[in-house]
């Protein structure tokens, strides 16, 4: 009975650590100046060994005989919690002494509707109430194109064509991390 509640214990606890490693990802990943597949890379390397050391201990928690499907639960759990460490660990450990002011144009701004998920009864779920979401694109002064979430009143005040500053520090992986946005506000006179 013991073992078995600890086993539970662990599944929960690994499961939670990728739910949270793949939440910041995505959510970092727009913070964060890299092309999406130099982390993929960097972390299935890592992954690999990773997996294939714990895929015997993935066995004891999953009750499958199969090495190879225990493998590749070990490697999905190894990957996904290492490419939310390197987002996490990048940004939040980035130079702080390193920060500089860019100045960047805004070559679009758009909005998407998206909808919440309303529980219907016990297991079944519907699409539930509308919200919008904002965003901007800008041109970076090394060529590079970034796509980034904005609140509402920042996306109301901001023009296309125009110039905005945003502060980027050096990740502790070198990659740059875009840790403030200065939108302009626009100030209305009357005539």
């Amino acid at each position: 009975m013991k073992y078995r509640s600890l086993k539970i214990a662990v599944i929960i606890v690994v499961v939670l650590l990728s739910i949270l490693a793949a939440s910041m990802a995505l959510v970092l990943h727009d913070r964060t100046l890299v092309d999406r597949w130099i982390p993929i890379c960097v972390c299935l390397a890592a992954a690999i060994p990773a997996g294939f050391i714990t895929r015997n201990a993935f066995r004891a928690l999953t009750g499958f005989v199969s090495s190879t499907a225990n493998f590749l639960i070990a490697l999905a759990a190894s990957f996904i919690i290492l490419y939310g460490c390197f987002y996490t660990v990048n940004y939040y450990c980035a130079d702080h002494h390193s920060q500089t002011d860019v100045s960047v144009a805004v070559i679009a701004k758009y909005s998407e509707e998206h909808y919440r998920v309303k529980r219907v009864s016990r297991g079944r779920t519907t699409r539930g109430e509308k919200y919008m979401v904002y965003y901007m694109t800008v041109l970076l002064p090394d060529g590079r194109v970034k796509k980034m979430e904005i609140p509402a009143k920042r996306y109301r005040s901001l023009r296309v064509d125009s110039t905005i500053t945003i502060s980027l520090e050096n990740g502790y992986f070198g990659f740059p991390v875009i840790k403030n946005i200065s939108i302009p506000v626009r100030k209305y006179t009357r005539d």
